[in-house]
């Protein structure tokens, strides 16, 4: 065996020379670190593709992700079309409605109207000594026209009857005018309202010209609302 041995006096180390000795040892360190960076590889690779996959898996629940959100997106899109359809639906047939109620109102005015200048054209004069006929000197000596006193007799015959005493037993409404309420504070210039029917003419006429412009103003407005 070609080995030299020295035994050192001082202590007990064994060096050992073998020429054949290292080459073994480097070729196992060789062996073994050439394992390590295989395994390492292996794991390497197999974390590699354990993540790829799991990437991969990733994507796909991205992708069907998309594809739910994009067809509620779709959905969403389509009930709000319709909802817009079905409203503007709804308004235009409101406003068809309305449309129509207000043409038939017109219509019914028209013809109220159209009835009442008939009626009014057929002026009656009244000639008797009665408190019509003594109404009807009274407007025209105030400088009122027969058209006037058309307006005129239509609306007190319709209020009152032509009754200087006639009294609305719901309301309170007083006179041939109905004047209400039936208080001094009304009257204004005619405090004798209650007893002078020639007060009550000129009240009228104070009344309906300050709010309507006219007789004939009143009478329209009459016609309509049935009160004025």
């Amino acid at each position: 065996m070609r080995s030299i041995i020295a035994i050192s006096i001082i202590g007990t180390s064994i060096i050992n020379t073998s020429p054949n000795l290292v080459p073994e040892i480097q070729t196992n360190e060789i062996q073994q670190t050439f394992v390590t960076q295989t395994e390492s590889t292996i794991a390497l690779k197999e974390n590699y593709t354990f993540e790829t996959q799991e990437l991969g898996e990733i994507k796909g629940n991205l992708e069907s992700f998309k594809a739910v959100e994009e067809e509620k997106y779709r959905i969403a899109l389509e009930e709000e079309a319709k909802r817009k359809a079905e409203e503007e639906a709804r308004r235009a047939q409101e406003i068809a409605l309305r449309e129509q109620l207000i043409a038939e109102e017109n219509a019914r005015i028209a013809a109220q109207q159209a009835a009442a200048k008939v009626a009014a054209s057929q002026i009656s004069i009244p000639t008797g000594g009665d408190i019509k006929g003594q109404a009807y000197n009274l407007i025209k000596s105030l400088g009122y026209s027969d058209q006037d006193w058309a307006a005129i007799d239509f609306i007190i015959n319709k209020e009152s009857t032509w009754n200087p005493n006639a009294v609305n037993s719901s309301s309170g409404a007083c006179g041939l005018a109905q004047a209400l309420p039936c208080t001094s504070a009304k009257f204004g210039a005619h405090q004798d309202y209650k007893t002078n029917w020639q007060s009550q003419i000129r009240w009228f006429l104070d009344y309906v010209n300050a709010r309507y412009g006219s007789p004939a103003g009143a009478y329209d407005f009459w016609i309509v609302n049935r009160w004025y």
